[in-house]
């Protein structure tokens, strides 16, 4: 218990087992310890635990580097509204500074930002071979993550098991590690896409900014110059910022999971990969983006509305675990996808849908009950393919952007991989330049007998279908 419980507002907890009463501190911030309750003992001294399955009211760390707000529906990164942020030509250096080291950068600290990560880039380029070993039809993300895994192979003096020393002993090599970490990222995402099209790889040049060297790397230069198109690049920097953090969700408890053990943070990033490629997560933009896909025209929406209402179909792009009003990044997203169109972009027709899907969720008194809003998964992928699909501005010898649907689907996963590991590598830094920083320790698990019994029965089924089988 705290030493300063008695200044403190208290939760009253009365154990009707013995009739003792325990006082435990509220901090500030409206949380209390759990371990106070292993102060709360039975009989044969056993204290309490806490079951809170899936961590739905558990936090785990305390953070400076983000925050939700799930009433009004706002995010912020240190203290910025994203609404703020958005659209206003931060690019991947300067959102990287906010995110990671705490402040916008002037001119002169982005160029040395984005030197730092050409020059990074260009000692990555050993996983080439690694990356060109996989078919060209693999997933994407396989190949990424072979890469990542090639890219420490490499260099094994930074694993710290792998030396004597300790690689984070001071701020200059956390951040070397950040900048590393980023920067291979992005050299192993450039590298599958050019595999898996047949296109050549180009060299990072040190002159360019972060996502110009991304879309340089995939030869992806405008017409008639050495250079990416310049309102492409704007574009994907409005979007990559836009998902480069969203508090400690399961991704980045993953990652932080793993750096808590000391581990690399190319290592960490492979298990937040991991989590986040799954459709529950990151890969629900995916999933969404299918979704709306198969609807295929407005008409067709009410019967998926009714399968929905009759509990024969899940409907993706809604809801949201933390929001209650409208996930802000959705409106952000539509307000991208509304200033392409008055540009002279010709957007998707699938968008037709996602509107009227966002119309129909907004008015039906069955969703509206359920407080049910759009979120980031809905627009997302329209979004990447809105990018200067149509324009003869963005023409190139070897376009990223296809006819008008804009950035292909393939990389619309991996670019959101780039993005949020800046929100990765934000809470390493700050995780792993604490003092206190503690291992974090496997939770706890309640013995499920039923669940057991379940599973033993199920296996000598298997089992004996495969004796019967061979």
């Amino acid at each position: 218990m705290a030493s300063d419980s008695g200044s403190l507002p208290g939760l009253i907890v009365k154990d009707t087992r013995t009739g003792k009463t325990l006082t435990i501190p509220i901090h500030s911030g409206g949380y209390v310890d759990a371990t106070a309750f292993a102060n709360i003992k039975d009989s044969n001294g056993e204290g309490i635990m806490i079951y809170d399955e899936g961590s739905r009211n558990t936090a785990c760390v305390k953070s400076e580097v983000s925050h939700l707000n799930a009433d009004d529906g706002s995010l912020q990164y240190r203290n910025h509204d994203i609404g703020d942020l958005f659209g206003q030509g931060y690019g991947f250096a300067e959102n990287t500074s906010l995110l990671v080291f705490g402040y916008l950068p002037n001119e002169e600290q982005r160029r040395a930002l984005d030197n730092a990560f050409a020059q990074s880039m260009l000692d990555q380029l050993n996983c080439l071979s690694t990356i060109h070993s996989f078919p060209r039809d693999a997933p994407m993300m396989t190949m990424i993550m072979g890469g990542l895994s090639a890219c420490n192979a490499l260099e094994p003096q930074l694993i710290p098991v792998h030396t004597d020393r300790d690689v984070y002993g001071e701020a200059p090599s956390i951040d070397e590690h950040v900048i590393r970490t980023l920067s291979a990222l992005a050299v192993v995402v450039a590298a599958c896409y050019c595999h898996q099209q047949s296109l050549p790889f180009r060299n990072p040049r040190s002159e360019l900014r972060f996502m110009e060297n991304m879309l340089y790397m995939m030869s992806h230069l405008d017409t008639g110059s050495d250079r990416p198109n310049a309102q492409q690049v704007r574009c994907l920097e409005d979007l990559v910022l836009l998902h480069s953090e969203h508090g400690t969700c399961n991704a980045t408890a993953a990652f932080l999971h793993t750096a808590s053990t000391r581990a690399d943070p190319i290592s960490c990033l492979l298990a937040g990969l991991a989590a986040i490629y799954g459709p529950m997560h990151g890969g629900s933009n995916i999933v969404t983006y299918h979704q709306i896909q198969k609807i295929g025209k407005a008409e067709n929406i009410p019967a998926v509305i009714a399968e929905v209402k009759g509990r024969k179909r899940r409907l993706y792009g809604f809801g949201h675990r933390i929001y209650r009003a409208i996930d802000p990044r959705a409106t952000l997203l539509k307000r991208f996808m509304q200033d392409r169109a008055l540009e002279g972009i010709e957007m998707s027709p699938l968008l037709e849908v996602a509107l009227e899907l966002e119309r129909i969720i907004d008015t039906d008194e069955y969703f509206t009950s359920r407080r049910l809003k759009a979120n980031t998964d809905l627009y997302t992928v329209l979004a990447y393919k809105s990018m200067c699909a149509s324009t003869p501005s963005c023409d190139s010898e070897h376009s990223l952007t296809q006819g008008d649907s804009g950035i292909p689907e393939e990389l619309v996963f991996p670019f959101i991989c780039i993005s949020r590991a800046q929100g990765f590598l934000a809470h390493w830094r700050e995780l792993i330049g604490e003092l206190s920083c503690k291992y974090w320790l496997l939770p706890i698990s309640l013995r499920n007998s039923k669940l057991a019994d379940t599973m033993a029965t199920s296996a000598n089924i298997y089992w004996a279908s495969y004796t019967t089988s061979n």
